[in-house]
């Protein structure tokens, strides 16, 4: 398929690898490698910056869509990532003003878990309407889902073994555990679709390169959340030092900015289409 141009005459896919990758490379660097008084400061203020960057750009995404096939899916898009977002700041002030070092559980998390219901609807929407064979699909979720039942199991076990050691489990003890269950629970349901999207998404409301940095978004996510979410239940001490997995968050929002800066790219480069196809054109579909 021929690329798209922007109006400079570089492909949509050149110009957001230009802006992505300089980006993942400065916002990795910053976590990794602040330290002392400004470590906190400097790995919040970037997770941050990057998740307000995703949601900022979510916006004229979702307004730019001519149809409501489009439309729909980009504002649960943009409300999730609108969510997360709000859920960085708030994590940020509870370490930098309130100076609680791991706020975890509390109120961020309410905004957090929250933002995977409105993601969710957007990946489940654009798998719903990818004309991908049948059983093509099937396959790929069936590995997808062994995938994650495999490493969901395993998490699961630690967590008993780590719970069986609690003399008498508080209130408290019973609350991080259901928090830190649902993250991982979370992302697999998010993981599927963008397994499944990754290997047969040909609809156009977004483009393969797209969906593939949005899938890698998911990805680290994923890593990111079940790594913190272990280490809270069995060595909630070790979160104190946060680097790698902020710098998961950091680069994953990263990669979420860029997958929708690519289908703004396309966007402006073919003004009479939505996401590389003719308003309407996906009303078969539905």
């Amino acid at each position: 398929m021929q690329q798209k141009k922007t109006p400079g005459g570089r492909s949509t896919t050149a110009t957001t690898l230009a802006a992505v990758l300089p980006a993942v490379v400065v916002a990795g660097l910053l976590v990794l490698t602040a330290s002392g008084d400004l470590k906190a400061p400097i790995e919040d203020l970037t997770v941050a910056a990057a998740s307000l960057s995703a949601a900022a750009i979510s916006i004229p995404v979702m307004l730019g869509q001519k149809t409501r096939h489009g439309y729909k899916p980009f504002l649960a898009l943009s409300v999730g990532l609108a969510l997360w977002a709000v859920a960085e700041i708030l994590w940020a002030y509870f370490e930098l003003v309130a100076g609680i070092e791991v706020p975890y559980p509390s109120v961020p998390d309410i905004f957090y878990l929250s933002g995977y219901a409105f993601v969710a609807l957007f990946l489940f929407s654009l798998y719903r309407v990818s004309p991908r064979a049948f059983e093509n699909k099937m396959v790929v979720i069936v590995i997808a889902i062994t995938v994650e039942s495999f490493f969901l199991n395993f998490f699961l076990i630690q967590l008993v073994e780590n719970i069986v050691g609690f003399a008498q489990p508080t209130a408290d003890d019973w609350l991080l555990l259901a928090v830190s269950v649902a993250y991982p629970l979370l992302d697999g349901i998010l993981l599927v679709p963008a397994a499944v999207l990754i290997t047969g998404y040909q609809l156009g409301i977004m483009s393969r390169f797209s969906i593939l940095l949005f899938a890698a978004a998911v990805v680290l996510f994923a890593v990111g959340d079940t790594g913190f979410s272990y280490f809270a239940l069995t060595d909630f001490a070790a979160l104190q030092d946060e680097k790698v997995w902020n710098t998961f968050y950091a680069v994953s929002y990263v990669l979420f900015a860029g997958s929708l800066l690519s289908v703004l790219l396309e966007m402006r480069a073919s003004p009479k289409q939505v996401g590389g196809i003719k308003a309407g054109a996906t009303k078969d579909y539905y």
